[in-house]
This record gives C-alpha cells, sequence and structure tokens, in this order.
C-alpha cells in the first residue's frame, strides 16, 4: 500500500510528500493529520473530486482511508468535512493515467489464443452441466507465446490464461504544474549559534544633546577645619550713623564699626562705592548640632545627707500568691482509747461457706438396752425428712432410698452421713 500524507491545520489541508496517485489502482491510501478542532468528531467524510462536478465520498473513521479509484484525470482534490459543519479546504494530489485510462478499443485476440479457447470449450461435452465457471490470467514475459488451461473439479470449471505482456509503451505528457501550498507553520527557534568574532571599532558618534538636570545629591560628609582668618575687628561704637559720620570723615576701606546703644550691636562696615553698609547684629547664624561629648570623670561621693522624714503608712499590698507545701510534720503521740461505740446493727447473713473435711469415724458405743418392740412399717426418704424435720444443704447420693425396705446397717449408714456432712441427701 502506498500512503499519501495530508495535513490539516486551521482548517487548511495541504500534502506532505510527493507521492503521485497512479490512475485506476485500488493501493493507496490517504493519512491524516488533524489539529485539536477535529477531535471531537469521531466520524468524518473525504470528499475525492477530479474536477468540479464529479466527486466520490468516503467515511473517515480513525485517520485513515483508501483511494477510491479513479480514472482520465491528472490531479486529485481532497477535502474533509463533519458534523454540522466543519469543513477544509481542499489538498491537490498529483496524478499520472495508467495504461487503463487511453482512449481506442482492445484489439481482438491473437489466433493462438483465440484458437486454444474455441478448443477448449468445443472439446468439453458436459459444460451444460457444469454450476460455475471461473477465469484466471497471469501475465508473462514479452514475446512469450499466450497459453490457456483448464480443469474440472465437483462441477466447477476453471480456466488459467497466460497472457504475454506488452512492449513498454511511450512517456506520458507531463502533467500540469500544481498550485503553491499555503505556508508552512513557523518552525521550532534555532540553538544559539557560536560567538561571532569582535568587529572593528565604529567611528564615534557626534555629541549627545545636554541631559537634564539631576537631583541634587546628598549633603556631602564635613570638610577639615579651615585655617585661621586674619580676624575682625570693630574700631569703635557709636549710638547712631550721623555721629560716627561726624566722628569719621575719612574713612577707610574695611572699616567698622558699631552702632547702637546697646548689645547687639549693627556693624557698619565703609566700602569704596558703597560707603557704609550696615551688616546687622555681629552674631552668626545658628550652628549645626554639636556631637555628644566625651562622659566627664566621675565625681567625688557627697556626704550623707540628714534622715528624712518618716512617711505615712502605704496601702495593704496585693495577696501574695499560694506558697508551695510544707514538709509532713513528725508522729504526734498515741491518743487516749476512745468509749466504746454503740453496737452496729446487725450484718448480712454471710454466704454458706464450703463443706469441711470427712471426720475419722467414731468408736463403736457400747451395747444399747433392748427397745421395745418396733412396728414393721417402711423407712422412705420422705419418712427420714419429716423425722429430722430439715434438709442438709450439700448433696449427698442415697442408694435404696425410693418405696424398698432398709435393714439396720442401712438405716445407720444414713443417720451417720446426715449429721457428718453439710450436704443435701437426694431424696
Amino acid at each position: 500500500m502506498k500512503t499519501i500524507k495530508i495535513v490539516v491545520r486551521d482548517k487548511v489541508a495541504v500534502t506532505m510528500d510527493e507521492t503521485q496517485y497512479i490512475c485506476g489502482n485500488s493501493d493507496f491510501i490517504v493519512n491524516f493529520d488533524f489539529d485539536a478542532e477535529w477531535d471531537e468528531f469521531d466520524v468524518k467524510t473525504v470528499r475525492f473530486s477530479k474536477d468540479n462536478r464529479k466527486y466520490i465520498d468516503v467515511v473517515l473513521q480513525g485517520n485513515e482511508c483508501s483511494v477510491p479509484i479513479i480514472y482520465n484525470t491528472n490531479k486529485i482534490m481532497v477535502g474533509v468535512f463533519a458534523g454540522n459543519l466543519h469543513t477544509s479546504t481542499p489538498a491537490i494530489i498529483p496524478a499520472q493515467k495508467s495504461i487503463l485510462c487511453r482512449d481506442g478499443s482492445p484489439e481482438a485476440p491473437s489466433d493462438d489464443v483465440y484458437a486454444q479457447l474455441m478448443d477448449m470449450f468445443q472439446g468439453i461435452a458436459t459444460l451444460t452441466q457444469l454450476k460455475t465457471v471461473t477465469v484466471e490470467a497471469n501475465s508473462l514475459e514479452p514475446g512469450s507465446e499466450a497459453t490457456a488451461e483448464s480443469s474440472i473439479e465437483d462441477e466447477k470449471m476453471t480456466i488459467v490464461l497466460g497472457i504475454p505482456k506488452g512492449e513498454q509503451g511511450p512517456k506520458g505528457e507531463q502533467g500540469i504544474q500544481g498550485k503553491t501550498g499555503p505556508q508552512g507553520e513557523q518552525g521550532p527557534q534555532g540553538k544559539q549559534g557560536p560567538q561571532g568574532e569582535t568587529g572593528p571599532q565604529g567611528e564615534a558618534g557626534p555629541q549627545g544633546k545636554q541631559g537634564l538636570q539631576g537631583a541634587t545629591g546628598p549633603v556631602g560628609p564635613q570638610g577639615p577645619k579651615g585655617d585661621t582668618g586674619s580676624g575682625f575687628k570693630v574700631l569703635d561704637y557709636y549710638d547712631t550713623q550721623e555721629a560716627l559720620e561726624a566722628a569719621v570723615p575719612s574713612p577707610e576701606v574695611g572699616d567698622a564699626y558699631g552702632i547702637g546703644t546697646a548689645e547687639p550691636y549693627n556693624i557698619y562696615i565703609f566700602g569704596e562705592t558703597s560707603g557704609w553698609v550696615n551688616n546687622g547684629p555681629l552674631q552668626g547664624a545658628q550652628g549645626p548640632q554639636g556631637e555628644k561629648g566625651d562622659p566627664g570623670e566621675k565625681g567625688e561621693k557627697g556626704d550623707k545627707g540628714d534622715t528624712g522624714e518618716t512617711g505615712p503608712q502605704g496601702k495593704q499590698g496585693i495577696q501574695g500568691i499560694q506558697g508551695e507545701t510544707g514538709p509532713a510534720g513528725p508522729q504526734g503521740p498515741k491518743g487516749d482509747t476512745g468509749a466504746a461505740g454503740a453496737t452496729g446493727p446487725q450484718g448480712p447473713k454471710g454466704d454458706t461457706g464450703p463443706a469441711g473435711p470427712q471426720g475419722e469415724r467414731g468408736a463403736t458405743g457400747p451395747q444399747g438396752a433392748t427397745g421395745p418392740a418396733g412396728s414393721d412399717a417402711n423407712v422412705t426418704a420422705g419418712n427420714i425428712k419429716s423425722a429430722l424435720g430439715y434438709a442438709p444443704a450439700d448433696q449427698v447420693e442415697v442408694n435404696r432410698l425410693s418405696s424398698e425396705k432398709v435393714d439396720q446397717a442401712d438405716l445407720e449408714e444414713l443417720v451417720f452421713a446426715l449429721f457428718t456432712n453439710a450436704g443435701e441427701v437426694a431424696l
């Protein structure tokens, strides 16, 4: 299978290779590469057209479909549409006409092939009884003789023809030039190239315009102390300027006098062109805060002052926090015995204790006097309970106490068991 690749971006379809479609063939496939806007459509339709009038639509599931068999064209336009309605521009696939697209009618078979076919059909007498006839054709090398073979099996006839290939046909006409495809997408940014060599020094540029006045910079640090000046001397003091001018009619430049009746005096200085000029009081502006001086030496300790009078009673202070518990004191002496308390109420009856061990059998007592003759009554379990008036707590199995008679030995054993076991006799 030959694959033709088409990319669809922003609804524009473009072929990505130079594969040509050969007319009349069925082994061409178109592979589409869609952008994300087509993801919502599971089923699309591909339209193949060789002109503006005839077209063939093929349902596309996935990204590939077969190219339908198309004849007699030099180009195929392929576009896609889906939904309601999503379409693309057609991509142009160049095509070349095959041998099946040539005009004219086929020539009659050669005498050899025609004769072989006629002999084959005439020689089969059972032709009318066949259910199927299959004809196969194989290509033979150019210049070979045509062949024909047949076989019949299970009412099926198979005819195999050998047809020599024709000579190579002339080269087809050049197809028309396809239209220029749309501009491809911007390729990725290339890697940074190596550093180029340093170019020659360029000529000096013209003088730039004067820049804007910069902002005032911060105050600089304190400069070093200057040299001692030549001094300033006030020559005399007068109450008024008129008194000064009367007393000093010919002053020299730079002479300074104080004018006023009390401090601070205004200082008048004589200038060559300005005459006497009042420069105000002889006092400069407030200077900046000086640095903090070094601490002075510690003075001697003064004498102890007299004791002050006793102050008034202070207010009650707040309650202090609870102190920790102190250690336990020593054991006190034993107290006197107290008076006997009143008798308490009767306590509840305690649980019955466990049965004691079996005591040893005592010695046989002396023979008692002969009692009066007894009756011949039966000794039963009911009679024994009536005679005792109670039933012991634990259970001692006693045999032969139902309705049968017991002898003297049995009765003695029973009485002994009742008084030596804290149990209940099973009656």
